[in-house]
């Protein structure tokens, strides 16, 4: 693969994925302004929620590829959009109600986030724990493939069928157990969403 069509392929993938992103944003705005992690939370589960009922509502029908996929998605967040803001509720007014985190400590933390130090500092080892995991099966993947039994029965060929055949609701059978073509395929639609874009399993790491 060029260079050339590797960055065409991540600029469709940001065509596709940043008008979720906005729309997730703009619910977490809805949530009290002191409530950050509260709001990036928010902010993206429905922002991977409006990616996935996209590319759903057109896998449905044929037509998960790039070019539905890049007109979909603004077209899926502009609706989105303007029901939020017809009938959503308004965002919060800049110290108009105390987050929840700040509920929940009763003013026992810090002054700026409403959380206890113990309890920053605790997140903040998970999240490094969790991020060093990853990194080391990710350098692995990419130093020898991708080898674990689940992800060639189950979590690649998902992924490649959506991509080479634009249907997600037609069976895919992969393995001799029947049963696989019922297992859950949400990160396998993200992931075939970056095989349509690039054209290729480059992101599959």
């Amino acid at each position: 693969m060029s260079a050339a069509r590797f960055a065409v392929g991540l600029s469709a993938l940001a065509v596709i994925l940043g008008p979720a992103v906005v729309v997730g944003w703009e619910v977490g705005s809805r949530l009290p302004r002191r409530a950050l992690a509260l709001r990036v939370l928010a902010a993206a589960v429905i922002a991977i929620g409006a990616v996935l009922v996209t590319a759903m509502l057109l896998g449905a029908v044929g037509l998960f590829a790039l070019v539905p996929l890049l007109i979909g998605s603004p077209v899926f967040a502009a609706g989105s959009l303007g029901a939020l803001r017809r009938w959503g509720p308004a965002p919060a007014p800049a110290g108009s109600a105390p987050s929840l985190v700040e509920e929940a400590t009763d003013g026992a933390g810090d002054a700026d986030t409403g959380q206890p130090f113990w309890l920053r500092a605790g997140i903040g080892l998970v999240v490094l724990g969790g991020a060093m995991r990853w990194t080391a099966g990710l350098l692995t993947r990419l130093a020898g493939g991708i080898l674990d039994p689940d992800s060639v029965q189950y979590h690649l060929p998902f992924a490649a069928e959506f991509a080479s055949t634009g249907w997600l609701t037609r069976f895919h059978p992969v393995w001799f157990d029947p049963t696989q073509l019922f297992y859950p395929a949400n990160s396998e639609v993200l992931q075939a969403i970056g095989f349509v874009a690039v054209g290729r399993d480059v992101l599959a790491p």
